[in-house]
Order: structure tokens, then sequence, then C-alpha cells
């Protein structure tokens, strides 16, 4: 692990030295979690740069003395840590020697990076550790979580892959206004074709194939195979994996033909300001923030697409589907549109999801009659409704009298739910119901020695409850909390108020 440290640590300074150049940058905070068994974590959660860049350098690798017949480690200890301090969209790297002896913990990661729509990319250093372990579950969880969370599992023989990688990671992760168009698993072969719709709005398409002795490369709308290496650029070529660009594409039908000596993915992006959001919810609403990233395994639920664009461009959304790993299409949606007073929000009909995983994929028309096609950017595997997930902003707050305290609850649900505040087991407020994501505040208007205390906010659903407390402390007013360990128990028919 020593000499590809050294890269990584490099790796990570490109990519914050080019987050640190864009103006919009998509990067909100940084998380780090280091691991060497038995010891994983804790993470490191800061918005500071120069705070991470200095912790990344700090990391040095643990290298026994003699031979250390235990290569297996915590990765998956460590990537479920990542994951559940990670922001929604964002990227997790996972850059390891050693293969994963918590593999047994990868259906919880699996879970986790579908809520919260984070990928994983693995970039694996092919040491005596991983040697012939590729048939082995310590190894498979890798390609495992990768796949489901549209990943990607890099593996490194030399120092030379390693930079080439660090360099096609570093921009991957700093493009902007980067919209997926499909990803595709495929059979063992060569030659196969795939169509990808280029609409006005697109400046540029990446196409990368992940499988043994890849091979791709692109067509024009006029049926012509591009060489020229001004409009298709190669940006990774490598024993395992394939990348092209093609720069400033003309509108029309673009065939990428791929291929590799055993089955692989191929997956399609492009830039553009043209995109969409979604969610499912149980009861009907027009608000996105009202819904859930996965639908509730076998329950009837609806599908709300929000249309994101900038130029206007957009004419008409005609189709909505669901279609599996291999692009079949497993179901077609019926839509309606909400109405003009929230535009280009569409609403599907209510249906039973698919068991396995899938993708959203909307078409539509721009204002030129060119093909629109957007993919939902991870695979989407529905989940059993659990008790909700609670979160206050902050664990402890110093204040002096006469101030205003806001208290503010985050609580999480794939299915409704009741949230409500309390300081020690009393109730501040009557039940407030939500449709699945809760935001509930409770302020203190006027600070004095009575509103010393612990506050808790309770979320409930038919699954049962959860907590997460605050201590308020007030200048000159000595706490003598109480230990509330028998809060009511929530018992209720989730129906929305009338």
């Amino acid at each position: 692990m020593g000499p590809f440290l050294t890269f990584f640590k490099k790796g990570a300074n490109m990519i914050l030295d080019n987050i640190s150049r864009i103006s919009n940058s998509p990067i909100a905070n940084y998380v780090l979690v280091t691991y060497a068994d038995p010891d994983v974590g804790p993470a490191m959660i800061t918005k500071d740069k120069d705070a991470f860049r200095a912790s990344v350098q700090s990391i040095v690798a643990n290298i026994s003395a003699g031979v250390n017949l235990d290569c297996d480690e915590l990765a998956i200890s460590a990537i479920k840590m990542a994951v559940e301090n990670a922001l929604p969209n964002s990227y997790v790297y996972v850059m390891t020697d050693a293969c994963a002896k918590d593999y047994y913990l990868g259906d919880q990661v699996v879970e986790l990076v579908q809520r919260k729509m984070i990928r994983v990319m693995f970039l694996l250093m092919h040491d005596i550790c991983l040697e012939d372990e590729e048939e082995n579950l310590t190894y498979k969880v890798y390609e495992k979580i990768a796949e489901a969370s549209s990943g990607q599992l890099f593996v490194m023989s030399n120092i030379t892959d390693v930079s080439s990688i660090l360099n096609f990671v570093n921009t991957e992760t700093v493009e902007v206004d980067v919209v997926d168009l499909e990803t595709i698993e495929s059979p063992s072969g060569y030659n196969q074709k795939h169509m990808v719709e280029v609409d006005a709005s697109m400046k540029k398409i990446s196409a990368v194939v992940s499988g043994r002795k890849p091979e791709l490369y692109v067509i024009n709308p006029a049926g012509k195979v591009v060489t020229d290496e001004k409009q298709v650029v190669t940006t990774l070529n490598l024993t395992n994996i394939k990348a092209i660009e093609v720069l400033s594409p003309e509108t029309g039908e673009w065939t990428f033909v791929h291929g590799s000596d055993g089955k692989h993915t191929s997956k399609y992006a492009g830039v553009s300001k043209l995109t969409f959001d979604y969610g499912f919810s149980s009861f009907t609403t027009n608000k996105l923030s009202d819904t859930t990233s996965v639908p509730v395994k076998g329950s009837q639920v609806l599908l709300l697409i929000g249309i994101k664009e900038e130029n206007e461009r957009f004419e008409k959304l005609e189709g909505i589907d669901l279609v599996d790993t291999s692009n079949k299409i497993l179901l077609n949606l019926p839509f309606q549109s909400l109405g003009p007073e929230v535009n280009n929000l569409y609403e599907t009909i209510p249906f039973l999801p698919p068991n396995s995983s899938f993708y959203i994929r909307i078409v539509g028309l721009d204002k030129d009659g060119n093909t629109i096609r957007r993919s939902s950017s991870t695979p989407i595997q529905p989940q059993m409704a659990g008790k909700p997930s609670v979160e206050v902003n902050v664990k402890e707050i110093n204040a002096v009298t006469n101030v205003s305290v806001k208290l503010i609850c985050f609580a999480k649900s794939l299915i409704p739910l009741y949230v409500r505040w309390y300081k020690g087991s009393r109730p501040l407020q009557q039940d407030q119901w939500f449709i699945a994501n809760a935001e509930l505040e409770y302020v203190i208007h006027k600070t004095d020695e009575t509103s010393a205390g612990i506050y808790t906010c309770v979320a409930s659903n038919d699954k049962g409850s959860n907590r997460d407390s605050v201590t308020v402390n007030v200048k000159g007013v000595r706490n003598n909390f109480e230990n509330y360990e028998d809060f009511p128990k929530f018992d209720f028919e989730l129906m929305p108020p009338m």
C-alpha cells in the first residue's frame, strides 16, 4: 500500500485544487474514514478543504512486521460509516489493497447508497492480498456495491494504472451539469451496439465500458465511424476499462459499439443543463420534498417527475419507463401534468414497483422536435418500510436569558409519519403529520431558567418510533436533568389529517 498511497494523496490534492477553481462547486463537504483492522474511523467531517487536505496527508500505511496472514480488513464497516455521514448525491472513493472480511454488511451499504443516491468508486491495488480473490464473497461485495450505486471498480497493478485512473477520476468528480443517459449490463461478446439520442442541450457525451479486454468506439448520426481525435478523445484505456468522450456532438442518434471478453457494463452520460428530479410517494403531492428516493417494496406508489432546465428548450414529456439493468422496459407508466402552477412537474398513476433493481428513464421532445432521453443516476431497489430516522440539528445549545432559540428536527421515512417535540416527557406541541420527509421546528421565544433541559424530537410511523435529543443550557442556570427512558408508546393508524 505504501508506494500507491503517495499517488492517492496526490490524486486527492488534484481533486481539491480543481474544485477550488469551480465557481459553482458540486462539493459541499468532505468526509474521511480510515481503517486498519480492528479499528474503523472515526469519521472526519469538515467543510474546510485545507483541514481535509491535512488529514489526507497525515495518513500512513499500516505495515505490520513479518507476514500478515489475515489480509482482509473491515472495509464495509468503513464504507458504511462514510455513507452514513455523506450528503445525498455524494461520491465515495474506497482505496485499498485488501478484501472485506465484513462482507456480510454489504446489503446494509446497498440500501444506504440507493436511498441517498451515492456512488461508490473502488480503487483497488492488485497486491498479494487480492491475488485469486475475485470469486470470493470478500471481493465480490465490492462489485455488488459498485453495481448497486452505479459506481466503478478499478483494479490497478502498477503505478501507470494508478496515475491514469486518478486523472480520470479527478475529471469525473469535478465535472458539473453531468446528466445520466443510460447504464447497461451486457453479456460477453464484441460488436454490440447501443443507440444514444443527443439533443441540442448536450455539450459532450461520455461512455465507459468496464470488463475484460473492453472494446468501445462510436458512429455518428451520418453512419460514419468517428476517428477524429479532436472530437473523440480516449480518456482511459486499461485492460479492464475503456472510456471515451465525444466533444460538441451534433444532434441525432449516435451509435456506441462496445464489447468485452466477458460480462460487462457500459455507462453513458452527457453534459447538459436539462435533467430531472424524481421521488416516490403513497399519496398525491405536488412537492418533490414530500417524496422518497426509493419506493416501498410490495406497495402501490406514485412517481413524481420534475424537469429541470435553464434555457426553456424542453417542450413535452412523452414517456416515463422503468427499465432493468439490461435496458429492457419493465413498466411504461401513464402520467399527467400537475398543471401550469407547477410547471414541468408530472405524476404517474399508482403502480406496484418491480421487486428487482430498475432505472427511471424519461423521454421527451425539445422545441426543435429532437428526442430527449435521461436516466436516473443510480439503480433503484424497492425497500421494506422501517422505523423513521431522526436527527436534531445540534446536540447542545448554550444560551443566555431573554433570547430566542430555534430547534430543528429532521425525520425521514418511506411511509407517512408523525413528529412531535417534547421537553422531558412533556409534549410541547400536537403531533404533526408528514407524507415522508419531515422538518419540524420548535422555538423557545424567550429563554429563562425554565428553558434549560433536554428537548427530544420523536418521529413515529406504523413500524415504530425513533428519537433524537438536544440539551439546552441557559447561562447561570444549573441543570438537574431527569433521565427519561420511558417515552409514550406510539401506535398510530397513519392517515392524513382531515
